[in-house]
C-alpha cells in the first residue's frame, strides 16, 4: 500500500460520512496486519490474533529508546540479564507477594532453570542466589 493510498479521505462530506470513512480506512488497514508479520521491524515478531497485538518494539518510542544501537530488538541477548532478574523478581512476588526493595527469597530450581532457558546468558555464566546481609547490604545481584 503506497503512502498516498493510506491517507484518510478528506473530501467535504458530513461528519457521519467522515467517521464512516475513517472506520472503513482503519478496518481495511488493520486487516492487512493479521495473519502475517509484515508490520514487524525487528524480525522477531510473530503473527498475532488481534490488531491491537500487532505491535513491534520499534513502534513504541519508550520501548525503542531502550534498544541499544548495536541491537535490532528489545529481546536481544544483551538484555537477557535484566530480563532474567525481572523474571526472578516477578516469580517471587507472585508466590510470596510483595517483598520490598531489598528482600529476596529463593525460588525453586525448576523456575530458575526455566527462566535461564528462556533468557540465557551468552556465556552460560550465572551468579545464583546471594544472601543480603543487614550490615553490608546486598553482596551481588542474582544473575
Amino acid at each position: 500500500m503506497s503512502r498516498e493510498d493510506s491517507q484518510i479521505p478528506t473530501t467535504s462530506t458530513s461528519h457521519a460520512e467522515k467517521v464512516f470513512n475513517l472506520f472503513q480506512h482503519l478496518y481495511t488497514h488493520s486487516s492487512n496486519l493479521l495473519g502475517n508479520n509484515n508490520w514487524c521491524r525487528c524480525s522477531n515478531c510473530s503473527p498475532m490474533q488481534t490488531v491491537m497485538e500487532c505491535v513491534c518494539c520499534h513502534e513504541k518510542p519508550a520501548i525503542k529508546a531502550l534498544i541499544p544501537e548495536h541491537a535490532s530488538c528489545i529481546v536481544d541477548l544483551f538484555h537477557n540479564r535484566a530480563i532474567r532478574k525481572a523474571a526472578y523478581r516477578s516469580f517471587a512476588a507472585w508466590v510470596y507477594r510483595y517483598l520490598g526493595p531489598e528482600t529476596w527469597k529463593v525460588i525453586p530450581a525448576c523456575a530458575v532453570t526455566a527462566i535461564r532457558a528462556a533468557f540465557p546468558d551468552p556465556k552460560g555464566k550465572y551468579l545464583g542466589f546471594l544472601q543480603t546481609y543487614p550490615l553490608y547490604g546486598r553482596i551481588s545481584q542474582f544473575g
